[in-house]
């Protein structure tokens, strides 16, 4: 750790060199409100929320693409479509993921396909680094992802037609319409992917003997996707009310891709339909510093593997919630609120009859009445059917330690219980799913420090963040013998750092920024249960960063960005490789009175640089992608 703290010095001393990025504690370049309100309740712990050019780079891309461009996060995927994400060296179901504060993951798996999550449908993202079961619940140990769009008031009709055209048959088509008076606010979004993912690779499982080496060049089969959305938002405003409906949908197809060897030799040409729908619905009062929130939701997911009705995995869930905050009261503002979920599986694989009621009552309380810090104090309940409750308490702070007309630097801190019950498929899957599993739970703690440089046009920023991590009753599916078996078997520990930096130049009619990230992460199993716990958790490189240059003059601009993974430990034993990708982006705006047209152009894997994310499974080289979109106000 003590290099840790070293890198984490020269990271705050060295300016535009040290690694670099955002986080909430820090004066922003760019403003934006959190969709999820509950996210604001984190204080002294890492959020970086996503901007409007951040989102407007990857519009025709996936959160998968997103999160991988600009976060020091690892995202495991293959080239056909799947995509999971490990925060901190935690598995992919210790990550929330929101929508309008609903919890969408699968209630199956208990994870999200980043890969199908088009970032084309939401303006407002943000992203919090660490634990937080005492505002998020479960899902929520190692980070949340919160996604959702703003109202916006009197801003009239507005269009927007984007498609983009790229290698390996990719072709995305996506259309946004929006009206808004002092009384509606009404969007429509939709959108459509499609990828034949043909690509050519170098097949490293195939040895070509008439040349005495290892490797042919091969092209990928069965590899296709195909993915459709739709999404739907309505406010209405009304005095000291705020009415809203939402709704999206997604239909996705894939292609499940084949193995190195398999697609060589031959293998099986199977592939996985997904249907999912969310929908929610409700009310915002308020009324001086009273605030009151109550909405109902309905989540139905649906999956057939090949085709095949009679191993149907569908599950089918109702939310409610209730809120009540007060902006003024004991110095600060206190909440307190109840939710409660009614789930019902309907998988071939469970017994028949199977549901479950969840629910969870909270309450929290910020202040910054000690003038010297912000404090924030967070609890949270939970019942779910059959398991003890589990009660999730979080206490955090932010402290100015400079501030200053041009500099300003912050000290926080974290400490929180977190929780993550078995997901169905752990407790009710046959065979193997267990029902004895107990939940996981586990403690974090986190410090940071921050610091903002601004004089004139350019600005500064730098962050440093040290967690550790403690998981208990970590669930594993192991080999029972004929069959696979979900298990408590182990203790965890993860500890690490994340180094973030952005510099800002304007002048005239030109801007450059910089932005650079790293995160270094050690995850281990616990000496209570691995006495010689030096092996790194599988799938968790300790080493991963990532840095972009984006340049603007006038209407041009150009981008550079480069993403480091480090080695990763398959489930074979084997490490596989780090690698460094390198992409180029360059674009052109034109106005015409009351439209806008972007053109861009990508160059990605610029090096054409052969690799595997996951084991024996091939990535695309070089490949291209031309964007047109056309605005209309």
């Amino acid at each position: 750790m003590r290099r840790i703290y070293q890198i984490a010095l020269i990271c705050m001393m060295s300016g535009p060199w040290c690694l670099s990025g955002q986080t909430a504690d820090t004066i922003r370049l760019d403003e934006v409100t959190v969709t999820g309100d509950r996210l604001d309740l984190l204080c002294g712990s890492k959020t970086v929320p996503f901007d409007s050019v951040m989102t407007a780079a990857v519009s025709g891309g996936s959160l998968a693409d997103a999160i991988g461009k600009y976060l020091p996060v690892y995202i495991k995927q293959d080239a056909g479509g799947l995509s999971s994400i490990r925060f901190r060296g935690t598995s992919p179901n210790h990550t929330a993921i929101l929508y309008e504060g609903m919890n969408i993951n699968s209630l199956t798996l208990g994870q999200s396909n980043l890969s199908s999550i088009p970032m084309f449908l939401f303006d407002d993202v943000t992203v919090a680094f660490g634990g937080s079961s005492s505002v998020n619940g479960t899902d929520a140990m190692g980070g949340t992802i919160s996604m959702g769009n703003n109202a916006t008031w009197n801003h009239g009709a507005s269009c927007t037609v984007q498609q983009d055209i790229g290698s390996f048959g990719l072709w995305f088509t996506g259309l946004r319409f929006s009206y808004s008076n002092n009384a509606i606010d009404y969007k429509i979004k939709a959108c459509r992917y499609y990828k034949k993912n043909n690509f050519p690779f170098e097949n490293t499982s195939v040895k070509d003997f008439e040349r005495n080496k290892t490797g042919v060049r091969d092209t990928t089969r069965n590899a296709k996707i195909e993915n459709y959305s739709l999404l739907q938002e309505i406010n209405v405003n009304l005095p000291k009310f705020i009415l809203f409906a939402k709704t999206w949908y997604e239909h996705d197809t894939r292609e499940t891709q084949m193995s190195m060897s398999a697609n060589y030799y031959g293998g099986s040409m199977d592939n996985i339909h997904d249907r999912n729908l969310r929908a929610i619905g409700g009310i915002r009062y308020y009324q001086q510093t009273h605030r009151l929130t109550a909405n109902a939701g309905y989540i139905q997911n649906y999956e057939l593997y090949n085709g095949n009705k009679n191993e149907k995995i569908a599950t089918h869930a109702i939310t409610a919630n209730a809120e009540y905050a007060n902006a003024a009261l004991l110095k600060g503002e206190v909440r307190a609120g109840i939710g409660f979920q009614h789930i019902i599986p309907k998988v071939y694989a469970y017994e028949n009859g199977k549901k479950e009621e969840r629910i969870d009552l909270t309450a929290s309380y910020k202040t910054d009445a000690l003038k010297i810090a912000e404090l924030s104090i967070c609890m949270r309940e939970a019942f779910v059917s059959n398991f003890k409750s589990q009660f999730a308490p979080s206490i955090g702070f932010s402290s100015p330690v400079a501030k200053k007309e041009q500099f300003l630097c912050n000290i926080s801190g974290n400490i929180s219980r977190n929780y993550k019950v078995p997901t169905l498929n752990d407790r009710l899957w046959i065979p193997g799913g267990n029902p004895d599993l107990k939940a996981e739970s586990g403690i974090s703690y986190e410090t940071g420090c921050n610091c903002t440089f601004h004089k004139g046009k350019y600005t500064l920023q730098t962050a440093a963040n040290i967690y550790l991590m403690d998981v208990r009753n970590w669930i594993q599916w192991v080999n029972a013998g004929s069959y696979w078996e979900a298990q408590n078997i182990k203790n965890v520990r993860n500890k690490g750092a994340e180094l973030m930096a952005c510099n800002k130049w304007e002048w005239a009619h030109a801007a450059i920024e910089t932005h650079l990230n790293y995160a270094f992460c050690r995850a281990t199993e616990s000496k209570k249960t691995d006495k010689n716990n030096n092996t790194q958790i599988m799938y968790t490189p300790k080493h991963t960063a990532n840095a972009h240059c984006s340049m603007q003059f006038k209407s041009w601009k150009c981008t550079i960005s480069a993403n480091y993974t480090g080695k990763r430990l398959t489930e074979s034993g084997k490490t596989l490789s780090g690698y460094c990708l390198t992409d180029l982006t360059a674009g052109k705006s034109f106005r015409a009175g009351k439209s806008i047209f972007d053109l861009t152009a990508e160059i990605n894997n610029i090096f054409g640089t052969a690799y595997q994310n996951q084991e024996n499974y091939a990535m695309p080289e070089r490949n291209y992608k031309i964007s047109i979109k056309y605005k209309f106000n």
